[in-house]
């Protein structure tokens, strides 16, 4: 029995200070284990009334989306009527433009077919007084081969200045047209 009790106290002076020290070890473990339980434990209280408040949030925001869409919708209808009123505006207003400028252009011809037949009238004046004008310089000239009289020559002198003028009354005229 002598092994035994030596077997005894030895095991007495090196296991059960071991085991004292592991007792006391494994005490503050379990300390820190509860203080980490513990603090998991309000962790997931702080999570849970995060998303709690990230639900809400989420509700809240989703609501407010919806009222927005809606607003967007709302909008887009009214926008998309005025639209179609300016554009049906618009295709009125170029149908007036339209009109008025096949109007305009009906005038213009009918203005430049009346300068037409005045340009032709002018050239067939022209034409008629050139041929007086014609007309009176050959007796004009065969008044000065046939030896007139001093008295006659006068006469024909001032029936010449008043053709002349006449002439120049004429052309003024035709300038005017």
């Amino acid at each position: 029995m002598e092994i035994l009790e030596a077997v005894r106290a030895a095991i007495k002076e090196l296991v059960i200070p071991e085991l004292d020290g592991l007792k006391s070890r494994l005490v503050e473990v379990q300390g820190r284990v509860e203080a980490q339980a513990e603090a998991i434990r309000t962790l997931n209280s702080h999570v849970v009334d995060q998303s709690r408040s990230i639900d809400t949030l989420r509700e809240e925001l989703s609501t407010r989306i919806d009222q927005t869409n809606a607003r967007i919708d709302a909008l887009r209808e009214e926008l998309t009527g005025r639209l179609d009123a300016t554009n049906a505006r618009i295709d009125a207003l170029r149908e007036e433009l339209g009109m008025r400028i096949e109007g305009t252009n009906a005038r213009l011809d009918a203005t430049n077919a009346r300068l037409d037949a005045t340009n032709a009238r002018i050239d067939a004046l022209r034409e008629e007084l050139g041929m007086r004008i014609d007309a009176t310089n050959q007796r004009i000239d065969r008044l000065y081969e046939v030896i007139v009289r001093r008295e006659e020559h006068d006469q024909l002198a001032r029936r010449l200045q008043a053709l002349e003028q006449e002439v120049g009354r004429i052309k003024e005229r035709l300038a005017m047209m």
